[in-house]
């Protein structure tokens, strides 16, 4: 390879690492929103009240995000089913037998 290829190869390597960390930050970011409405939303059903995410997790409160509310909505409401779904049906305490 000429050298112009390996600056332009090692170039795109560079913009695909920083590509990569930067999807895996905006990943764990929405992780953490949706833990926390979650959260929030197990803690308002405990009180009896109705919790509605545009409330703490409005788009100015959170510029730097990109999320739209309704997916947050719908993270958290599949996270509610999940835990129903947990205490409803424990996981089995006993492993499974590997095939001989």
């Amino acid at each position: 390879m000429s050298p112009y290829e390996n600056r332009a190869q090692r170039r795109v390597e560079r913009n695909l690492r920083m590509l990569k960390d930067l999807q895996a930050e905006r990943k764990a970011a929405l992780d953490q929103v949706g833990e926390d409405a979650t959260l929030l939303a197990q803690f308002a059903a405990s009180k009896g009240e109705p919790y509605n995410v545009e409330t703490d997790f409005s788009p100015e409160a959170l510029p730097q995000f990109a999320f739209s509310l309704p997916k947050i909505a719908s993270r958290v409401a599949h996270n509610l089913r999940l835990a129903d779904a947990k205490k409803h049906f424990p996981a089995a305490r006993q492993s499974f037998r590997k095939a001989a």
